[in-house]
């Protein structure tokens, strides 16, 4: 390994890891990504079990991500368009919402006067800016939601849309954030055009979007090492010096100017002492919380539903399903269909996974009454740490830098400057992009002293 040369190391190769490095334009050639697992992706990314690929969550890309999507296209990802807009499923019947906000109007799961007040809150915030916002932080959702809507509109409409996005319950989530991510929603009038890429001609899934950015830091000169497991971020005299890490069993340093933490940042403290960092920061660091999610996977020798994006389900244990078809660059094990799905439901997360299907495999009997007949096969994943739990006082949480209070070391995540989105891709790729200028910013200062 070119150790002596490398000037920027980045530490985890997930969506903001790697678009950090390929963002890096002059310092690319002096950057690498440390990896710990065989694979890069992070979250964003398929596994090969038994000779077949799955994907870890469900992860679909909307039409609203304008920095990541024409990035992937640079990196030569095909998008596929899937369909747009959402559907709702409430008492035996689908709803199905299309993709401009004045289309609630034509939502018939809810009163018309609902439908009204939600398109006359939304105009509302479209005009409101960040003081607003943080003006509504510490409170709740759902008491926002019932303060200015209806509990019906917080029950039938906003509870699961929130759940998907944010593995939350509306009590669970910070007013002043789900409000400011909405309003991007309604700018980015793509936001409920839906795209999964294709695949190429070695792999499928969400491994697609992960190996061709590899594959574009590569080219741009930067390197990624996976198998190398960080231990340590070596500080003196507040500022980084270098890296301990671990290859095959062996024990290594690596001396780098600048190094980039990209985990959950929760985990941040078990790499660098906490004499290192001011009091606030320390506490700051270990406020933030992250949520567990069960996704599900289940292969069908038919397609089950007619509907092309992601269904809505309100007061079910699977809060949101989407059904994906060939050639939709999945390579899960053979099927005419797979149906995905989320769960948030704690209460079920220690059980086994048999267990786990069983009781979500009735669950999706009310909406698809002939599932358990057509099933070919199950996957259950328990994802720990999924996002940053976007919790009252999150915004206030978030850091407005990619810097630390130490020289040289920086963080790319949702959990630091990501534009203001809340805890998507989209945030984290931007958070990555935003770390890459700053550091070459710096380091214009710090490798001329």
């Amino acid at each position: 390994m070119k150790s002596h040369r490398i000037k920027v190391a980045i530490i985890g190769a997930g969506i903001s890891g790697l678009l950090c490095a390929c963002e890096l334009e002059r310092l690319r050639p002096y950057s690498v990504v440390l990896e710990k697992e065989p694979e890069v992706g992070g979250h964003v990314r398929s596994f090969v079990e038994k000779g077949y690929t799955y994907d870890v969550g469900l992860h679909l890309f909307l039409g609203g991500y304008s920095y990541l999507i024409p990035f992937l296209k640079k990196a030569a990802v095909r998008m596929r368009y899937i369909g747009e807009g959402a559907v709702f499923y409430h008492e035996k019947k689908f709803y199905r919402l299309e993709r401009k906000i004045s289309s609630i109007l034509k939502f018939r799961l809810l009163d018309f006067t609902d439908r009204v007040k939600i398109l006359t809150t939304a105009n509302r915030i479209l005009k409101s800016d960040i003081d607003y916002f943080m003006r509504y932080d510490e409170e709740d959702f759902a008491s926002w939601c019932e303060k200015n809507l209806s509990r019906k509109v917080l029950e039938n409409f906003y509870a699961p849309v929130v759940k998907s996005v944010t593995f939350l319950s509306p009590e669970q989530v910070s007013s002043g954030l789900w409000l400011q991510a909405e309003k991007i929603r309604i700018q980015e009038r793509e936001n409920l055009a839906v795209y999964y890429p294709e695949r190429d001609v070695e792999t499928g899934g969400l491994s697609v979007v992960s190996k061709a950015l590899k594959w574009y830091c590569e080219r741009m000169g930067s390197e990624v090492w996976t198998n190398n497991e960080v231990k340590k971020i070596v500080i003196e005299d507040e500022k980084v010096k270098g890296i301990e890490y671990i290859h095959e069993g062996v024990e290594d340093f690596l001396e780098v100017p600048f190094t980039v933490f990209t985990g959950p940042i929760i985990n941040l403290l078990n790499l660098v002492s906490e004499k290192h960092f001011p009091r606030d920061f320390r506490e700051r660091i270990k406020n933030f919380k992250y949520t567990h999610v069960i996704a599900i996977q289940i292969g069908l020798d038919r397609s089950i539903t007619d509907h092309r994006v992601a269904i809505l389900m309100p007061n079910k244990l699977v809060t949101v399903a989407a059904q994906i078809l060939p050639p939709y660059g999945i390579v899960a094990p053979p099927g005419k269909s797979l149906l995905a799905g989320t769960c948030i439901t704690p209460s079920i997360l220690n059980k086994t996974d048999d267990e786990i299907m069983d009781i979500l495999i009735e669950d999706l009997k009310d909406p698809f009454p002939e599932i358990e007949d057509h099933i070919l096969w199950t996957k259950v994943l328990k994802i720990k740490n999924a996002i940053e739990a976007q919790s009252p006082g999150i915004m206030s949480l978030k850091l407005d830098t990619n810097r630390t209070p130490v020289e040289g070391l920086y963080l790319a995540g949702n959990y630091a400057n990501n534009d203001n989105w809340h805890s998507t891709i989209e945030g984290a790729a931007r958070s990555g992009h935003n770390c890459a200028k700053l550091i070459e910013q710096d380091a214009e200062v710090l490798l001329t002293r």
